[in-house]
This record gives structure tokens, sequence and C-alpha cells, in this order.
């Protein structure tokens, strides 16, 4: 199993649009093969920071994904939502 760990720096005053485009993409992943499940983290001491963790099957799932021209799309002239993510892929080591 591969999981990524994507903290997202939410830009001002567009926390709703941040979050709602974090459902968007976790239904639509939902649909992908090798999906495995994805929870959204809202910061309790900073409202504008949001952590995801994504799990799939294998890396090159993880990795098509990434290459899907069907996920949701802004509008080219929106302010970006995110200042930041840092996103980094483990995987997973059974005890």
């Amino acid at each position: 199993m591969i999981t990524t760990i994507s903290v997202h720096y939410i830009n001002a005053g567009l926390r709703d649009e941040a979050l709602e485009l974090l459902k968007a993409t976790t239904i639509l992943g939902r649909k992908q093969t090798g999906f495995i499940a994805r929870n959204i983290f809202i910061a309790v001491d900073d409202l504008m920071k949001m952590t995801t963790v994504t799990s799939w099957e294998t890396k090159e799932q993880l990795d098509a994904w990434g290459q899907n021209t069907d996920r949701p799309k802004r509008d080219k002239n929106a302010p970006a939502l995110f200042s930041k993510v840092d996103i980094q892929v483990y995987e997973e080591h059974k005890v």
C-alpha cells in the first residue's frame, strides 16, 4: 500500500473553496482503480491548514491518478487556493 500525506496551506479567504476542491477530488478518486481511502483533516490551531491522507494499492495507481485529466479544474483566472502544498509519499511496512 502507498499513502500520501499532503499538507495544504490555504490562501486567505479561500478556505471553503479549498475544502470543496478536496472533497470533489476525493469523490472522484473513489472511482479510480486502486484507490483505498482519503481523509481530510483541518488543523484545530490553524483553520487555513488542511492535511489529506490518501492510500492506494500501488505506486503505479497513484501515478496514474496524478496523470488523470478528469480531475476537477478551476478557472485559470481564479486565485490560487493554496500558497503551498507539501506532499510526502510513504510505503506501508506491516508489523
